[in-house]
C-alpha cells in the first residue's frame, strides 16, 4: 500500500512539474556512482522521488551556507535514496 502511494506521489509530481534534465543527469551518476540497482521499476521510481526530495533539501541547505546563515555545507551520498 505504501508503495502505491509513493507511486501515485511520483506520477503526480512528474504531472505537475516536468523535471528538469539536470535532475535526470544527477540521478544517473547517483546510481553509477554508488552502484545502485533496483528491482522493479516501481522501487527505482520510489527511489527518485526520494533523491529529488534529499537533493532539493541540500541545495536549500546550501544556499543558506552561502548566504552565511548556516555553517556547513551539505552533499549527496550514497543514502541519497533512502
Amino acid at each position: 500500500m505504501r508503495l502505491l502511494l509513493l507511486i501515485a506521489a511520483f506520477v503526480a509530481v512528474c504531472a505537475a512539474v516536468p523535471i528538469s534534465e539536470e535532475v535526470h543527469s544527477d540521478w544517473s551518476l547517483f546510481k553509477t556512482k554508488h552502484s545502485k540497482q533496483y528491482d522493479t521499476e516501481e522501487e527505482e521510481n520510489a527511489r527518485f522521488l526520494i533523491f529529488i526530495e534529499n537533493r532539493n533539501k541540500i541545495f536549500e541547505h546550501n544556499k543558506k551556507y552561502e548566504e552565511g546563515l548556516v555553517t556547513y555545507k551539505m552533499g549527496l551520498n550514497h543514502l541519497g535514496d533512502l
